[in-house]
């Protein structure tokens, strides 16, 4: 009697347990970054599927939303997304190639704000300082951008460009010498708001601050199996403390990244991944912090959505991506294709030159291809160029053709293609008004060093 009734009831505990499970990150579109808001509270994780928003303190998601819902995603890097220091704002690419190209979004609210400037770093007080250089070398303007208001304050003028210090507390801006050298010439204290200008304008710091380098490196094990490990530095390079993280093996295209350095706490917070059992292809992905001086996990959490929903998508996602592939090959092994990627591979060089003439070229890869397979080819002569066009077979025979970096006029003709001789003889007679004929022979006959194209190799 007692087993009819307590069967049930675990049946509905298991049932609410599967349904209350892990969600987050599809496996098929595992995190691929990491951001923190100040008191570490809240965590933001991004892959190219979704972005999800978490209670860092409890471990769970506030919210998911789809690429499509953001703008989508593109070249997820650090260098692509970017947050302020409260996560309420975060600046991202659009992965198509029309305008807006960089996308402001509100994390609380979700709205989209066309983003005009290409800087995208979010200083330490969550404004964006960007610049504008359009005023010439050595002239830029810095404004700092109020994302909450949109409103722009001009800081500074008449340097080149700008780069971050003290964990963005300081904005340090240079001027370009003339022989490509940065001298710094201004220092903006984010925090004071205070300009400094001359190049030891910069606020005196510690005399021997601690300083330590933290990153990853990646080695083969015994097995030849790349394995990832977090090492450390001192300021002087001198090795103080190397380890494996918990999952160190790089799986598929996806390798583990540094998402934070802490300084204060000595710890570092790495995005990992681990292969699904029985599930190819899909992974399980994690945040983790270590204690870099150490070794010691202090954290972990996982980012992977294990419900049957999550699952389920996830193999769509895989089949559609498997289908999209074939039909890419099939699309990339038609014989047009073909030619088209092979004359793209000739491309990459500059120039050919005929070892049968002498005569260079440049490949037009956006022109053609051709019936027969022709090449349209741009020839490069002393008095002007001019379109002609090569079998690709040709091209690629090495006896025929040779790929060179560069051209020059020709010494011998000055770029006129040909030579002259001239020949000149005096009739010795004289007419009734008392002028003698000269008859002048001029022969020419084309450049033997450039074969007459008035151009040869640099």
């Amino acid at each position: 009697m007692y087993r009819i009734l307590i069967m049930p009831v675990c049946i509905l505990i298991i049932g609410l347990t599967r349904a209350q499970s892990q969600s987050g990150h599809m496996p098929a579109t595992p995190a691929m970054c990491a951001f923190f808001n100040t008191d570490r509270t809240r965590c933001l994780t991004v892959s190219s599927g979704e972005a999800v928003m978490w209670d860092y303190v409890q471990k769970k998601p506030i919210w998911t939303k789809k690429a499509e819902e953001l703008g989508k995603f593109i070249d997820l890097s650090f260098g692509s997304v970017t947050t302020d220091p409260s996560l309420t704002y975060m600046l991202k690419r659009n992965n198509t190639d029309k305008p807006p190209f960089i996308y402001l979004v509100n994390l609380n609210t979700f709205a989209l704000t066309n983003w005009g400037w290409q800087d995208r770093q979010f200083a330490a007080d969550g404004q964006i300082p960007v610049r504008d250089w359009t005023l010439g070398k050595n002239k830029s303007v810095l404004y700092m951008i109020d994302p909450v208001k949109l409103t722009k304050e001009k800081i500074a003028e008449d340097f080149e460009s700008f780069w971050f210090e003290d964990d963005k507390n300081t904005i340090v801006m240079y001027k370009e010498d003339k022989k490509g050298g940065k001298v710094p010439v201004a220092y903006y204290d984010v925090k004071e708001k205070k300009l400094r200008t001359g190049k030891t304008a910069k606020a005196k710091t510690d005399e021997n601050p601690k300083f330590y380098r933290v990153s990853l490196t990646q080695r083969n094990d015994a097995s030849n199996r790349m394995m990832t490990s977090v090492k450390c530095e001192d300021e002087a390079f001198k090795p103080v403390k190397e380890f494996q993280i918990r999952n160190a093996g790089a799986v598929y295209l996806y390798t583990p990244s540094i998402s934070r350095v802490s300084l204060q706490d000595n710890t570092v917070t790495v995005v990992e991944y681990a292969n699904m059992p029985g599930k190819a292809k899909m992974l399980f992905s994690f945040v983790n912090t270590y204690n870099y001086l150490t070794g010691e996990l202090l954290e972990s959490m996982e980012l992977t959505d294990t419900s049957e929903t999550g699952l389920s998508m996830a193999d769509a996602e895989l089949k559609k991506r498997k289908e999209a592939a074939e039909e890419q090959n099939r699309i990339n092994n038609l014989p047009e294709n073909i030619l088209k990627q092979r004359i793209n591979m000739l491309s990459f060089e500059p120039y050919y030159i005929s070892l049968k003439t002498g005569h260079i070229y440049k490949i037009q890869a956006d022109k053609g291809p051709f019936e027969n397979k022709l090449v349209s080819l741009e020839a490069i002569t002393g008095l002007g160029n001019y379109q002609v066009f090569e079998n690709i077979d040709n091209l690629e025979n090495r006896s025929y053709y040779k790929a060179i970096k560069n051209y020059q006029t020709c010494p011998v003709c000055q770029g006129k293609s040909v030579t002259q001789t001239y020949k000149e003889r005096e009739i010795d007679q004289t007419l009734s008004s008392g002028r003698k004929i000269v008859e002048t022979t001029v022969n020419t006959q084309a450049c033997t060093r450039c074969g007459g194209c008035g151009v040869v190799p640099k």
